[in-house]
């Protein structure tokens, strides 16, 4: 029987006030602090000894990921495969990754670097006897697909216009996931000493101008109360590339919200976070103990087809370039359409690392991109385990990673760019590719 031991570290990875916030195709710098940003990590031994992470952040890239890996190993010898680290993907952190107009601040990343590491190491000195039990719960109610596609065939993100009238919407072009996987760590006496739960939204709700986690902190808030504990909830960001929390049919629900701001932003962030929390503890409630769980990981590199711009797509963009008075997000835009150009030329491929991650009944799927709910969908109906949890953003950043429908219907995530810069196949490949590493065992 295996011996299960796990500790865990919440350590505070907030930057000063002033450095610019990452996700936006304009220019935001931090005012202030709604709350800490955190890096949340759990530590797992049995027969292999794994960690997880999650990050405040928008994304951490793969040299940022190298560099974390490195340091644990040297600390606690964690062997650096063995190791993951998602970004939960709020808007309103520090700059992590050099995207749209964003440049990450150097000293702030040598801090952040030493910081998640440091959870890590933290977490592995912190391991005690331990028992893990595993579930599922379900809330389709919080969370849309916000491909939104108009009468007159234009794809918007819903909720993100100015105003989009109901009678102007033709469909919604894709699905939700609902499912919300859960896995307990507990000390001997049933205290928790961690969550890690896996679920698919944007974490966008607070907007703003001021540090926020968004709503994993909110969720793990609401979970230390109904638990009477204090321990590091993990919120892996499930495939969101298209989910948000606006309802477009709704317009009460989009009333306030503008693209960057919501004045009820922690208002809606609250209530969608007790929900979520609420069906978080429905499944801890109901989980399964594991026994003698087998953990093991593997890691192996999957090569994705780079895009190349659309004529149109360059035209517009050289057009845009020419002229002196457009706004800064148009600029943005068409300086990302001749990034994407050249690096098309110059590497044809982006290396993606795909993580494998068993621990007893319950598979994660790691991949380093923005993915669509539809392939999250279908790597979750491929994998053997009774549980399986997509972390997407993990282990490095690769941008959207998009279904052949939405490249074709057009939209925001469809267009040119960096963070947008995989072929329209890259989800179906990788289908195919993480069917054959399971088929092969």
């Amino acid at each position: 029987m295996n011996q299960i031991k796990a500790g865990a570290m919440r350590t505070v990875i907030t930057g000063p006030i002033g450095l610019p916030l990452a996700g936006c195709r304009t220019d935001r710098y931090t005012t202030g602090k709604k709350e800490e940003l955190y890096a949340r990590a759990v530590v797992i031994e049995a027969d292999e000894t794994v960690a997880l992470v999650t990050c405040d952040v928008l994304a951490v890239d793969e040299a940022t990921v190298a560099r974390i890996r490195q340091f644990a190993y040297e600390g606690c010898g964690i062997q650096p495969e063995n190791i993951l680290i998602c970004a939960t993907h709020t808007h309103t952190a520090m700059a992590t990754v050099p995207i749209f107009n964003t440049v990450p601040d150097p000293a702030y990343m040598e801090f952040f670097v030493r910081a998640v590491a440091g959870a890590i190491v933290g977490a592995h000195a912190a391991m005690k006897p331990a028992k893990l039990t595993y579930g599922m719960a379900r809330e389709d109610s919080i969370s849309f697909n916000r491909r939104v596609i108009l009468k007159d065939g234009t794809v918007i993100i819903g909720g993100l216009e100015d105003e989009t009238p109901v009678d102007t919407i033709r469909e919604i072009e894709g699905e939700i996931d609902p499912d919300i996987g859960v896995i307990g760590v507990k000390d001997e006496s049933d205290q928790y000493i961690a969550v890690i739960s896996n679920f698919s939204c944007h974490c966008d709700i607070v907007t703003g101008k001021e540090y926020s986690s968004d709503y994993p902190t909110y969720v793990e808030r609401e979970l230390n109360s109904m638990f009477q504990g204090d321990f590091p909830v993990l919120v892996l960001t499930g495939a969101a590339g298209d989910i948000n929390h606006l309802n477009v049919m709704d317009p009460e629900a989009v009333a306030s919200r503008s693209r960057y701001f919501d004045p009820l932003g922690q208002e809606h962030c609250a209530k969608f976070s007790k929900v979520l929390a609420a069906q978080m503890a429905l499944g801890l409630c109901k989980a399964t103990p594991m026994s003698a769980p087998r953990i093991a990981v593997s890691c192996d590199g999957f090569d994705a087809d780079l895009r190349a711009p659309r004529e149109s797509e360059l035209s517009w963009a050289e057009e845009i370039l020419k002229q002196d008075d457009v706004p800064l997000k148009e600029q943005i835009t068409a300086k990302e359409i001749f990034r994407l150009q050249q690096m098309q030329k110059e590497e044809k491929i982006a290396r993606l690392e795909i993580q494998l991650m068993r621990i007893g009944p319950v598979d994660i799927v790691a991949v380093p991109c923005e993915v669509f709910c539809e392939i999250g969908v279908a790597l979750k109906k491929m994998c053997p385990g009774e549980i399986t949890l997509v972390s997407t953003l993990t282990n490095g950043y690769d941008g959207y990673m998009i279904t052949e429908k939405a490249y074709h219907n057009g939209g925001y995530e469809a267009q040119a760019a960096f963070s947008s810069k995989l072929s329209e196949h890259a989800g179906e490949e990788l289908i195919k590719h993480v069917h054959a590493r399971l088929t092969a065992g």
